[in-house]
């Protein structure tokens, strides 16, 4: 594994480019391609999934309770993704056949009473002959069962941000962005919309229409898409891109009353192929998260009546986005961060992202107290996240 360890990047290690979250099927379609890092676990793997087969131990053989290491006290057959030269040939439509099997068989242990719930996401990487699995904090039972399952298979690891650079709970809050003089967000904030690929505010400056970007593959992919039930009530035209690359690609169209779609393609054997959508809705852009922190919603607590002109405490409460096996966020919710102007109090806040599975039965709000450095006037209570209405950015 090179200067890297399967050990110490899932113990104390090194950022992933993203991290994906959530619950079961949502958490497997939003981890996105450029994440997925690379290419043949081995020569003896790359030919097994290329001629469509897939190798496992026998049935009859007893499961191995204890986890196997080399030398240098690294768990044996558990590559990271980092680690994989990506210089292998892509697989045909009998080895993508053999990957979705893997996948499959990923899945199974997935989920907050799964075998091993530190699995947070599984991705194929069709291009480079791999199933990439997410992991947050894998302990040394997880990593006998991954070990056990699938040291012999084209699977790599791609581990979450390491337990030393997340969020601690009571850590001060900074994500509100500072506001240009004229009080606009600065264009190059990253920001995105549900679980759209973040990119730059500056992209809806002079956005680019599908047809301009000379990719006639993407505009195929699209169209075909279309031809589907799920797809056939999109535009068919005016389509922007918000994200390109070799990739993945994510693109979005306006659809009247202020709603917006979007549709996301990755790159695979056979061209761009359908990754996810969004239904037509309205879309309120917000600023992209770091890496490590959860995205919280929060209102005013009406049990304390409207907010008046001499309040310096408002009421709110706060319930995160992410799925959390229906418990409350605890010592996991940070902020409030508090920005006041002349005309408005900017409030967010943010929840110290889990590293593992998490189930969605809904969870409880929190009530918090927002206190303010004067009485709050007729000044605006605002989300400091919120940046604006897609639609109407696009024009």
């Amino acid at each position: 594994m090179g200067d890297r360890t399967m050990r110490s990047v899932l113990a104390v290690a090194t950022l992933s480019a993203a991290v994906v979250t959530g619950c079961g099927e949502d958490a497997q379609r939003a981890a996105p391609a450029t994440t997925r890092a690379a290419a043949s676990e081995s020569s003896a793997a790359s030919t097994s999934v290329a001629s469509g087969s897939s190798t496992s131990a026998p049935t009859d053989a007893p499961e191995a309770t204890t986890l196997v290491t080399d030398d240098n006290g690294d768990p044996m057959g558990l590559e990271l993704c980092d680690d994989i030269a990506e210089n292998a040939v892509a697989v045909d439509e009998a080895g993508m056949e053999a990957l979705r099997e893997v996948q499959d068989d990923v899945k199974q242990l997935m989920g907050h009473d799964g075998a091993v719930p530190s699995i947070n996401g599984v991705g194929l990487d069709p291009l480079r002959n791999q199933v990439t699995v997410f992991v947050g904090d894998p302990s040394t039972a997880d990593l006998v069962v991954l070990q056990r399952e699938f040291a012999d298979e084209p699977v790599c690891f791609q581990p979450g941000l390491a337990p030393e650079a997340r969020p601690q709970p009571g850590d001060e809050l900074r994500i509100i962005p500072s506001r240009d003089p004229d009080g606009s967000v600065p264009a190059d904030t990253l920001v995105t919309c549900g679980s759209a690929i973040p990119f730059p505010l500056s992209t809806l400056d002079d956005p680019v229409m599908l047809e301009d970007l000379g990719d006639d593959a993407l505009v195929a992919a699209l169209a075909d898409w279309r031809t589907n039930f799920e797809g056939r009530h999109l535009p068919e035209e005016g389509w922007f891109v918000l994200t390109y690359d070799d990739r993945q690609a994510e693109i979005v169209a306006t659809t009247g009353r202020g709603g917006v779609a979007f549709v996301a393609f990755e790159a695979s054997t056979d061209g761009w192929e359908w990754a996810g959508s969004a239904e037509p809705g309205k879309c309120g852009l917000r600023v992209a998260l770091p890496e490590g922190f959860g995205e919280v919603d929060w209102w005013l607590d009406r049990r304390h009546g409207e907010p008046q002109p001499g309040d310096t405490t408002i009421h709110v409460r706060a319930s995160e986005r992410d799925c959390a096996s229906g418990e409350a966020m605890g010592d996991r919710l940070l902020g409030p961060e508090i920005v006041e102007t002349d005309d408005a109090v900017l409030i967010s806040f943010a929840a110290i992202a889990q590293y593992t599975n998490q189930e969605c039965p809904g969870h409880p709000s929190a009530p918090v107290e927002v206190r303010l450095s004067e009485p709050l006037g007729d000044r605006a209570l605002r989300d400091g996240l919120v940046v604006g209405d897609l639609a109407r950015l696009l024009g």
